[in-house]
């Protein structure tokens, strides 16, 4: 028998029936929310092989991207408003009203508005937070809308022309989503953009310049020309890519990883994570890679080939606190935040000190960046006068072979 078929019930079984299990629906969703607030509270995701929180919920629970940002979301809400959990569950409140109400509950006012939005409408409630948090109105316009976009075939290339637009005269028309890539065939993805002035500008320069090429190449074929040169040149900056690779020079540090190390690994990998969970899932992130050490250089390990992995940033923090520890991972990591902190007032502070010494470097055709860098390589420089820094800069900057011994001021 099918017991999703309920034409044998009668109409007060299937009322009840139908209360019963949005109860029993409404109660799971709370336990659900405490199970996501405690899963990401332990960073279990990623001994599942995932690099977030979102990329378990979508790839391990197989959840859509909107359902798993809303229940990540109104998961972390509850973690810090632990009586969410009993109004989801007593259906006084719906996921999109939870996630309305946490960016403004606090522990000292956090009752009031949870007892005044039981059981209204996503619609009611925003209208009761507009009434207690009023925003600033939106200045009343009228601006023309361009006419709609239609991807034309010429000559193999594809352009987007104007249309007329359809309807009856002085029809607002529907303003087109937001830019994002969607698939609409085998190995064919559309992309909508809306590209500024200068981003123009370049595109057509660009076709000039590829003017002596027959045919002569679309907007498309110069965009995937430019991909093309940026992700050879991050490749290169990566990891080293290149025809002609050299031999590696020895370094005195041993956490040093060459550029044919990285290559090896890199291909080795795929370019994509390589931490496998126990049932064999295998990360997915091809983002924020990074270079981890199998056998950790501060217990001998060093930096071959066959002792680096490709590890994204969750994974490379999962190794190091299962190699020394999870405490002694969450220090070392408030101590580099702290020094950070540090850095960067200091730094702050040499670019206040610096901001009158460049003006004078550009005046004798010093170059932004060259100037720069002559400030960082002159080390601290508080207390010492104006010119005694100028001097101190352009020492920096002149070439060896213009270096002189002192001697008598040349006149």
């Amino acid at each position: 028998m099918n017991r999703y078929s309920l034409a044998h019930l009668t109409d007060g079984a299937l009322l009840c029936g139908l209360k019963t299990n949005l109860a029993r629906e409404r109660d799971f969703l709370a336990l659900v929310l405490a199970h996501l607030a405690e899963v990401e509270a332990r960073r279990l995701y990623r001994d599942a092989g995932y690099a977030s929180m979102h990329a378990y919920c979508v790839h391990g629970l197989h959840l859509s991207h909107d359902a798993a940002k809303k229940r990540i979301q109104a998961a972390r809400a509850a973690r810090d408003f632990p009586a969410l959990l009993e109004r989801v569950a007593e259906g006084a409140l719906c996921l999109s009203v939870v996630n309305l109400l946490a960016p403004h509950l606090t522990p000292e006012s956090a009752e009031s508005p949870l007892s005044a939005t039981a059981f209204r409408t996503r619609f009611e409630v925003e209208e009761l937070l507009a009434s207690r948090c009023p925003q600033q109105a939106v200045e009343t316009r009228v601006e023309p809308i361009a006419q709609p976009l239609t991807l034309v075939e010429s000559g193999g290339t594809t352009a987007a022309v104007l249309t007329e637009a359809q309807g009856a005269p002085g029809h607002l028309q529907e303003i087109a989503k937001a830019p994002g890539v969607t698939p609409i065939g085998p190995d064919h993805y559309r992309l909508r953009l809306t590209m500024s002035g200068a981003m123009y500008e370049k595109l057509r320069q660009a076709k000039d310049l590829l003017g002596h090429r027959k045919p002569v190449p679309g907007e498309l074929q110069i965009l995937e020309l430019g991909l093309d040169l940026l992700v050879a040149r991050l490749e290169k900056r990566k990891f080293g890519a290149t025809d002609r690779p050299r031999t590696a020079r020895r370094s005195r540090s041993v956490r040093h990883i060459s550029n044919e190390v990285k290559r090896q690994v890199w291909e080795r990998g795929g370019g994509q994570c390589t931490f496998t969970s126990d049932d064999g899932t295998r990360c997915r992130e091809r983002g924020r890679l990074e270079w981890n050490h199998v056998q950790p250089v501060a217990r001998g390990g060093g930096s071959e080939a066959n002792n680096i992995r490709l590890r994204c940033r969750a994974h490379n923090q999962l190794e190091a606190e299962r190699t020394y520890g999870r405490q002694f991972v969450q220090h070392k990591r408030e101590q580099a935040k702290l020094a950070a902190t540090k850095r960067r007032a200091e730094k702050s502070e040499e670019a206040r000190e610096g901001d009158d010494v460049i003006p004078w470097l550009r005046r004798l055709g010093v170059t932004l960046g060259e100037a720069r860098f002559a400030l960082d390589e002159c080390g601290p420089t508080a207390g010492l006068d104006l010119e005694t820094r100028l001097k101190r800069c352009l020492a920096v900057l002149a070439p060896p072979h213009r270096k002189t011994s002192a001697g008598p001021a040349l006149h």
